[in-house]
C-alpha cells in the first residue's frame, strides 16, 4: 500500500509542477529528483543554466511559493513541500 501511495504522490507532484514555466519546472524536478529519483545540488543545476547556485535557490523558493498558492488544498501540499525541503537539507 505504501508503494502505491508513494507512486500516486510522485505522479501528483509531477502533474502539479506542470503549471510552472519550463525552466522553473526543470529546476524543481531536478532538485527534488522527480526525473531520476535522485536530487541534484544547487551547484549542478546552476552550471547547466549558467546561473549561480543562489539564483537556483531563489527560483526554487519562488516556484515552491507559486505552487503553494496555486493549489486549493494547501495544507497537504505545504506539508509535502516541507518534508521534501527537510529531506534535501539533511
Amino acid at each position: 500500500m505504501a508503494t502505491i501511495d508513494s507512486k500516486l504522490l510522485t505522479q501528483g507532484v509531477k502533474d502539479l509542477v506542470k503549471i510552472l514555466q519550463p525552466r522553473n519546472r526543470d529546476i524543481i524536478s531536478r532538485r527534488f529528483g522527480l526525473k531520476t529519483g535522485s536530487s541534484e545540488t544547487l551547484e549542478s543545476i546552476g552550471s547547466g543554466y549558467n546561473i549561480t547556485r543562489e539564483r537556483v535557490r531563489q527560483i526554487e523558493a519562488f516556484s515552491l511559493a507559486h505552487l503553494t498558492r496555486s493549489v486549493p488544498n494547501i495544507s497537504i501540499i505545504s506539508r509535502t513541500i516541507d518534508s521534501a525541503k527537510s529531506a534535501l537539507s539533511q
